[in-house]
């Protein structure tokens, strides 16, 4: 059985933002953006070079600005809008949700969970992955909340039994 305790802080608060905005939902909205914004910005260079031929200059330059916003929206526009609006909702929850003092028992059955707001019990079947980010280790469960553990703050002999438990599980899956 490993135990780990911790506060969750600002560092933490930001892996869990990496970690959100890493998923496989995330990364595949950034991409269909990153084609739509494409495909428009040429549409509106196109539609640009028209007006202009035309002598419609008010139109080319309002084209000219939509192909520089779609190309802002190509060059990691739509990863600064995710992220704005994860934080938005973050400061929107409940800070107990995310802030203060943590602790995990990870055995062979599952995961116990104790914070501020309670305790519970997740079993191995409630977790749908887990990964490494810089220095942590995360579990997210298949509500998408996610277990973080602080890898330096476990000993080695703590860090080893972790590792092989969660290799064990996944063999198991």
């Amino acid at each position: 059985m490993v135990h780990y305790k911790f506060y969750f802080g600002e560092e933490e608060k930001e892996i869990l933002q990496k970690i959100v905005l890493s998923s496989r939902a995330n990364v595949k909205r950034r991409r269909v953006a990153s084609i739509v914004s494409a495909g428009m910005t040429l549409f509106c260079l196109a539609a640009a070079i028209c007006f202009f031929g035309r002598g419609f200059y008010p139109g080319g330059i309002s084209m000219l600005l939509f192909a520089a916003f779609f190309f802002a929206v190509l060059l990691g526009g739509a990863k600064w809008f995710q992220k704005a609006v994860l934080q938005r909702a973050m400061k929107g929850m409940d800070k107990s949700l995310y802030s203060g003092v943590r602790e995990y028992f990870f055995d062979g059955d599952g995961v116990q969970i104790i914070s501020e707001l309670g305790m519970g019990k997740n079993n191995w079947k409630a977790f749908q992955c887990w990964g490494e980010i810089e220095h942590y280790l995360y579990l997210k469960r298949l509500d998408n909340q996610v277990v973080l553990v602080d890898r330096e703050k476990l000993s080695a002999e703590e860090r080893r039994e972790l590792e092989a438990l969660l290799a064990a599980v996944a063999r198991e899956q």
